[in-house]
């Protein structure tokens, strides 16, 4: 029995593209879409290539899940998971945002999983969605559901196969290439969605206590001021492209100072502009900060999460992303940056959109006189 997907071409890979997600009020609880970007590269040959990419993509492993692998003939693709839903009208509904955002993106075929054990619950969701896909024009490669290590082809895609193989057909993500060569790179998959969101929280106790211990002390002895604010505006820049240059943690001194000025908008969003085309670095950089900055109260720690979401998305990291924008938006659910990035996220701007503002927007650089020896000293 072959696993190869017929259309989908040996070179179809993930390639960096849109991360979405929509939410939907349903009573009183909202379902949320995800579709997240693979930045590295992956050959899809088969339906075992497939659900080994999915996890590596997501940053975790899907559970009552449907997720959306969409593609196009340039070999594009991204993938949207969302939570299995029970009604007909949330399943229509889903099949409609999920299918409307393959056709936003250009994307003209599907592949449909369901990490369910529920074949039932499969069935309809699928029937759905080919619905969408036949009256959209689009190509529905195959739809299979996914329980206890074993893939089983649906009624909707391939009656045949599911007829001739009840129980389903073997595969092992833990001996796939694409797992293995990913734990040699030290990539992580988490248990779940809520375990991913829980790493944001995770940090080393001793440092961030000398991180909270070192701000305070900061604020005490060189408090923000307007007449500081150009020099720690160069300082930042100048810190941050050292960092991307030789890719060193920042020492507790250096960390706290971070903080500080970022707390400052106008600061946070020179930060922001630091981000060009080192993506990954950035997230990695923004996500130490961010763990780095667990005692710190509220207030003090939003900019550098809010941060995080941005470089998560510029890197397509989707759930990590949106771990980051939820995570920012429980230490301050009026935070404009946080809201920002959920937009952009909801409307599948893609990451290569991004382009970086020079200096000349930044009222701090605007007013500066070009004399003054303590912005000098500072560039």
């Amino acid at each position: 029995m072959t696993w190869a997907m017929p259309g989908c071409h040996p070179q179809t890979a993930f390639h960096g593209s849109a991360i979405h997600r929509f939410a939907l009020p349903l009573g009183s609880v909202s379902w949320l879409v995800q579709i997240e970007a693979m930045t590295k590269r992956t050959v899809i040959r088969d339906i075992p290539d497939v659900l080994a990419a999915i996890p590596l993509t997501l940053g975790f492993q899907p559970v009552e899940s449907v997720v959306m692998v969409a593609y196009r003939d340039d070999k594009s693709s991204f993938i949207a998971r969302a939570d299995l839903l029970p009604t007909a009208s949330q399943q229509q509904t889903l099949a409609e945002y999920l299918i409307a955002a393959a056709i936003n993106n250009g994307r003209t075929a599907v592949v449909l999983v369901y990490y369910t054990a529920d074949a039932e619950l499969a069935e309809q969701h699928a029937s759905k969605c080919a619905e969408v896909i036949a009256a959209e024009g689009l190509k529905l490669t195959t739809a299979i559901r996914v329980h206890d290590g074993h893939f089983f082809a649906t009624q909707v895609s391939d009656p045949q196969l599911a007829q001739q193989e009840p129980g389903g057909l073997p595969f092992d993500n833990a001996s796939h290439p694409a797992t293995l060569e990913a734990h040699f790179d030290g990539h992580v998959v988490r248990e779940s969605r809520a375990d991913l969101a829980q790493s944001l929280k995770e940090y080393d106790q001793a440092d961030a206590r000398k991180i909270k211990l070192e701000l305070r002390s900061r604020r005490r002895s060189q408090p923000l001021t307007e007449a500081s604010r150009y020099a720690d505006a160069r300082w930042l820049q100048h810190r941050l492209r050292s960092f991307a240059e030789d890719r060193r943690p920042l020492d507790v001194r250096d960390c706290a100072k971070v903080l500080d000025l970022i707390t400052d908008i106008e600061l946070r969003d020179i930060a922001w502009m630091a981000m060009k085309e080192r993506s990954m670095v950035w997230m990695d950089f923004w996500l130490q900060m961010t763990r780095r900055s667990s005692q710190l109260r509220a207030n003090d720690r939003k900019s550098a999460v809010a941060l995080l979401a941005f470089a998560s998305w510029h890197a397509g990291d989707g759930a990590m992303a949106w771990c980051a924008v939820e995570h920012c938006l429980n230490l301050d659910r009026h935070y404009s940056m946080a809201h920002l990035i959920s937009d952009i996220l909801m409307n599948a701007i893609p990451p290569d959109a991004w382009k970086a503002s020079d200096d000349s927007i930044f009222e701090v650089f605007r007013n500066a006189d070009p004399a003054d020896p303590s912005g000098a000293s500072a560039s």
